[in-house]
């Protein structure tokens, strides 16, 4: 029973694995594609942001416990993102 157990729990902790995975690649995309946006001028809310900002959270803390994963693929959207958001916060430019 204890081999049967340990086998269910690897089971379930590699599922979980991969559930996290593609979550993190899923919050890469959508890094990816608001930086893309914003770098078309597209306008977003502040609300937009704050969803975005909870993406990139995220992602930086499955970054930071998978040190094996790829993480230099967003660093410079981010850095866009939260650049572009400061400044629309000085000047109360949100969509």
């Amino acid at each position: 029973m204890d081999e049967i157990d340990t086998k269910i729990d690897n089971l379930k902790t590699e599922s979980e694995e991969k559930v996290a995975l593609r979550d993190a690649l899923l919050y890469r995309h959508r890094i990816l594609r608001f930086s893309d946006e914003l770098t078309q001028n597209i306008r977003h809310s502040q609300e937009m942001f704050n969803d975005i900002l909870a993406d990139i959270t995220e992602y930086d803390n499955y970054c930071a416990n998978h040190p094996n994963f790829v993480n230099q693929k967003a660093v410079m959207s981010e850095e866009n993102i939260k650049r572009i958001y400061r400044k629309c916060l000085e000047e109360r430019d949100f969509l």
